[in-house]
């Protein structure tokens, strides 16, 4: 479900439940570079942010705007049942995740939430980010 808000920064600091999450890693579009590292929401150009996700293994927080209103939607898993998951690596190309470290290339890793259509032909119904990934493989510390 997603909900309508007059600015990036009201979306984001939005409190939709009594216990908000806070997410791991976010990547953020913002007019004069991307972000996609460690979640960080006090250093936030909000005024330059064209979209940002929040993220982690257990649900994704998704900003956007669409037609000049900002939008918050948010996929957790704890409250998707029975749904399909596959699962895709992708790599990212630009600097080095965390400078002296020698982890190598990052992959950032996409789940992509599958559901059938009334012929039984398979689609995509949602995707969301699900995490960083180093050379190893292994989820940044």
């Amino acid at each position: 479900m997603r909900k309508k808000y007059d600015s990036a920064k009201e979306a984001i600091e939005a409190k939709e439940t009594e216990k908000e999450y806070t997410y791991k890693y976010a990547l953020i579009y913002l007019m004069s570079e991307v972000y996609l590292g460690e979640n960080n929401r006090s250093d936030l150009p909000f005024d330059e942010i064209l979209e940002a996700r929040f993220f982690d293994e257990s649900g994704e927080l998704h900003i956007y705007n669409e037609e000049d209103c900002w939008y918050r939607s948010e996929i957790r898993d704890d409250e998707e049942e029975n749904t399909e998951i596959y699962k895709e690596i992708y790599p990212v190309s630009g600097e080095i995740f965390h400078e002296g470290k020698e982890n190598g290339p990052i992959r950032l890793e996409v789940w992509k939430y599958l559901n059938y259509d009334e012929d039984g032909q398979i689609y995509v119904e949602r995707t969301r980010c699900a995490g960083i990934l180093t050379e190893g493989g292994k989820k940044d510390e």
